[in-house]
Order: structure tokens, then C-alpha cells, then sequence
């Protein structure tokens, strides 16, 4: 068995936040099997190292501002 341990991004305003939504999310997605649900806990762990990128599967980490602006289409 694999341990994965978070990180937050440095340019992440509020990694409480951050820690908090992928938690919410997640559980959300366990109680709903929503899509809406799915994305953000994929982003949130994604942003935190714990997967490739949502979109485009990108493996670079950690996730700096720019990777992040790319992948949602920003940039």
C-alpha cells in the first residue's frame, strides 16, 4: 500500500480551504455520485499532488499557478 501525503501549492491563498474542499467534495461525491462533486475533488487532489491533472492527465508537480491557469483554459 501506497501513503500519499498533501501538499499545498505556495500560491494557494488558503490552503485550509483548499484542505477543506477536496474533504467536502469528496464527501459529496460519496453521498450523490454527482459529476459537479467529482471535478472539484479531482482538482483539489490534484492541486495537492495526489493525481494527474483533470483535463489534460498532466504529471508535473507540484501544480504551480501557471500549470493550474493552463489546465482550466485561462491561459
Amino acid at each position: 500500500m501506497t501513503t500519499w501525503r498533501a501538499v499545498t501549492p505556495d500560491w494557494v491563498p488558503v490552503p485550509a480551504a483548499l484542505a477543506d474542499l477536496h474533504v467536502l467534495a469528496h464527501r459529496g461525491y460519496l453521498d450523490t455520485w454527482s459529476t459537479w462533486h467529482d471535478g472539484m475533488a479531482v482538482t483539489a487532489a490534484w492541486l495537492r499532488g495526489g493525481r494527474s491533472a483533470p483535463v489534460t492527465f498532466r504529471e508535473e508537480q507540484p501544480v504551480t499557478r501557471a500549470l493550474a491557469d493552463a489546465e482550466s483554459g485561462r491561459r
